[in-house]
């Protein structure tokens, strides 16, 4: 039965030619006028109705995926195991390195995600990607190395050095 419904509704031009075919048979000498009026009047409405009952329930299936999206990202926000998540590798910029590295900065994501796939090529290990961000708070010319949010390397660059 739903099946029938669903491939009715889905065509509901069809179901309209269908209506127009049955007035004109209606019209014929000899025909009876009424059954196939009534028919036709069947089918139009058919074609009306099935449609807009599909567009409202598939509405109504958006608005609750919405709704559930929604309720999930309340959910996230407000959740504490999101707010302590830490990224799995982090490299931390210090203030003056960060201005010397802001120009280049898509170019060293760009060149570590070179790294990380080679490695994963010649190892066959994957290393989790790296997350690159500034940080005001280390000293100026230094930068930390941080897994899962401990720093297990830190280094301060004298003068003439660069970073490679």
């Amino acid at each position: 039965n739903q099946a029938v419904f669903g491939q009715l509704g889905a065509h509901p031009r069809a179901l309209y030619v269908a209506a127009f075919l049955l007035v004109i048979l209606g019209l014929m000498p000899g025909l009876p006028l009424f059954p196939f009026f009534a028919l036709a009047g069947g089918m139009a409405g058919l074609g009306y109705v099935i449609p807009m009952r599909q567009n409202r329930a598939m509405a109504a299936a958006e608005a609750l995926r919405d709704e559930e999206k929604a309720k999930k990202a309340e959910e996230e926000k407000n959740s504490v195991k999101a707010s302590l998540a830490t990224a799995e590798i982090e490299l931390l910029i210090g203030k003056q390195l960060s201005t010397r590295l802001l120009v280049s900065h898509q170019e060293l994501v760009f060149r570590m995600a070179k790294m990380r796939k080679k490695f994963a090529q010649q190892y066959g290990f994957v290393v989790p990607e790296v997350r690159v961000a500034d940080d005001f708070a280390i000293p100026p010319k230094s930068y930390q190395i941080k897994v899962h949010g401990t720093v297990v390397a830190e280094y301060q660059m004298r003068v003439g050095e660069i970073m490679v």
